[in-house]
């Protein structure tokens, strides 16, 4: 078994269009789901309480805190879906992860069930991907 150490690169417009692959092959209305008005509650509220609150430095801190917590929850939420849905998707998430790591689709494939399960997990801690998350689900909802 392959237990290469997994270096990410960082994340950028390639690694969505392969990341959607994945999502095609789940089912992209359950990664829609998580972006339901009622999963974004605690983004929108930070998002409003910022704008709100422009006038206080502790006040804008205390939003960028609850946005940056729900940008947690919408991954975590988002890595359940992902998990639930491994055995649908299973060749576009080797190449996922061959797009944004050091390793080729083959090596991935090779790898051992903890370092595998460990990439998802590091995958999903990105802070540059809970952020992302953030500004999805602020775009999603204004549009709903």
């Amino acid at each position: 078994m392959n237990d290469k150490i997994v270096e990410f690169q960082e994340l950028g417009a390639e690694h969505l269009f392969a990341f959607v692959d994945v999502a095609d092959a789940i089912g992209v209305e359950k990664f829609a789901e998580v972006f339901k008005q009622e999963n974004l509650k605690g983004i929108v509220d930070a998002s409003q309480e910022k704008g709100n609150s422009k006038e206080t430095t502790k006040a804008a801190e205390k939003a960028e805190a609850l946005k940056k917590d729900s940008g947690i929850a919408v991954a975590m939420k988002l890595l359940a879906v992902f998990i639930k849905g491994l055995h649908s998707a299973k060749e576009p998430i080797y190449a996922f992860f061959a797009s944004c790591t050091n390793l080729t689709i083959d090596e991935i494939k090779n790898m051992g069930l903890v370092p595998f399960t460990r990439m998802i997990k590091e995958f999903f801690a990105k802070e540059e991907l809970h952020d992302f998350f953030v500004e999805v689900s602020e775009l999603f909802s204004t549009a709903q």
